[in-house]
């Protein structure tokens, strides 16, 4: 009878722990993070670029980057444009004065 009991035992705690399993994987929702927008294409343009003040490199070899608009929380905005190292390697483009 003990070794009837022992398996019975063990039944009964190997059952009670598939449904403490089941019952703590049935409260995970997964849900998109915050933010997250489903695949939609944007068919109007962009606006025209935003005039900008170049002004003087901070320092000799310097380079500008060009401002653009971007897409950000379903809406466009603009990034400004800021001075910036070359690359090292590549291609480099330099505009004809």
């Amino acid at each position: 009878m003990d070794s009837n009991r022992r398996s019975r035992l063990g039944r009964v705690a190997l059952l009670s722990a598939a449904l403490a399993a089941a019952g703590l994987s049935a409260g995970c929702i997964v849900v998109p993070a915050r933010g997250y927008h489903a695949r939609a294409a944007v068919v109007a343009p962009a606006p025209a670029p935003q005039y900008e003040v170049v002004g003087v490199a901070p320092f000799p070899g310097a380079v500008w980057i060009s401002g653009y608009w971007g897409w950000h929380g379903g809406r466009r905005h603009w990034n400004p444009g800021r001075w910036d190292a070359p690359r090292r390697g590549g291609p480099r483009y330099e505009p004809q004065m």
